[in-house]
């Protein structure tokens, strides 16, 4: 297994790498692992009411996520709602909407391996 960490203590963590025929490249990431360093991350500057966005409950990999997200605001002292998961199940502009209606009380926001100061992505849903 492969690890890349910059000085933030972001890590990606690669899993697995195959190459199939066609010469792709796939390469898996330890969803955990990042999603859970993210919020430490945040946490570590300053960030409290961390959002997580575009979660869908049926996939495998966003349960995992999810799991990461509780755990590391669990373990950091902070109080977990599930309010302040944002869940999509195919239709993002819905998920883009709700959060939108509340994005005023996150300071950070972690989407699919992303995470962003709020203030400086969120605005309308078209064109996301």
């Amino acid at each position: 297994m492969l690890s890349f960490t910059n000085s933030e203590r972001i890590t990606s963590c690669v899993t697995a790498c195959e190459f199939p025929m066609h010469s792709d490249i796939t390469v898996l990431t330890d969803y955990s692992k990042v999603t859970y360093n993210s919020i430490l991350y945040l946490y570590d500057c300053g960030k409290r009411n961390i959002a997580l966005f575009g979660i869908n409950p049926s996939s495998p990999h966003d349960l995992a996520r999810l799991n990461a997200y509780k755990r590391a605001v669990c373990d950091l002292g902070l109080e977990y709602s599930d309010d302040n998961v944002f869940f999509t199940t195919g239709n993002i502009s819905e998920c883009v909407g709700s959060f939108n209606e509340r994005a005023r009380g996150f300071d950070a926001v972690v989407e699919r391996m992303i995470f962003t100061p709020s203030s400086q992505r969120w605005g309308k849903a078209d064109g996301y």
